[in-house]
């Protein structure tokens, strides 16, 4: 199906032409990979939501069986060098787990998935790494974000041409001098109200001299 001359040109095949050179068969080949990656994808943004205990990890090997005989798929997994290092894992703090699923396919064929696992607690020091990790990312994170209110902020703070403008059209208005404050010996503290009383007392007093002298005056003419 895939002969090619000494040109590098396509030979045409001998006999009855492969299915899997057609055009539908690849077109859903691709359809199917899409799929595929697609659904892979989702699965991996979903590990963050997995039910494990904190400060610890699951791990797990996938295993492919094409037989449903216990006995075959009992050696090929005590067989398997992953798996068993974790039955020799040296604490008893860890949790195994296994799931199996069954495919049937024609002709009596069955695909047997089983994937095998534990979940296991992380050394003190790889809790301790990761801790700084996530407080660095944390830290440029919010250090980005500070960076970018500043940025606005300065960007606010900056006059547009259109104020430039308004600005330049406005003439600043001379300020008018502080009135002079001349000293004669008048207290300065004074209020118009006192000015008005001291006046008044000042014509009183003007008043009752002048009724004194015409007194003294009428008695002096009565004695003549």
């Amino acid at each position: 199906d895939w002969a090619y001359d000494d040109q590098d040109q396509g030979l045409k095949p001998w006999g009855a032409p492969s299915p899997f050179n057609a055009s539908e068969y690849k077109t859903s080949c691709r359809e199917a990979w899409g799929s595929h990656w697609q659904e892979k994808n989702k699965l991996k943004t979903a590990r963050q939501y997995l039910a494990v205990k904190e400060n610890h990890v699951l791990s797990g090997v996938p295993l492919h069986f094409s037989s449903t005989d216990l006995k075959e798929i009992r050696k090929c997994i005590m067989g398997c060098a992953p798996i068993q290092e974790y039955f020799r894992y040296p604490s008893d703090d860890i949790f195994f787990f296994a799931v199996a699923k069954v495919i049937p396919l024609p002709q009596s064929v069955c695909s047997v998935w089983v994937f095998m696992g534990a979940e296991v607690k992380m050394a003190r020091e790889r809790i301790m790494q990761l801790s700084k990790e996530q407080k660095d990312r944390e830290a440029a994170l919010w250090a980005e974000e500070q960076g970018i209110d500043e940025e606005e902020d300065e960007e606010d703070m900056e006059p547009t041409a259109e104020d430039l403008k308004q600005f330049a059209k406005e003439e600043p208005k001379a300020e008018e001098p502080p009135p002079e404050v001349k000293d004669e010996g008048q207290d300065l503290y004074a209020t118009e109200d006192a000015d008005k009383k001291l006046e008044e007392l000042e014509k009183g007093g003007d008043d009752d001299k002048k009724k004194k002298k015409e007194k003294k005056e009428k008695k002096a003419k009565e004695s003549e």
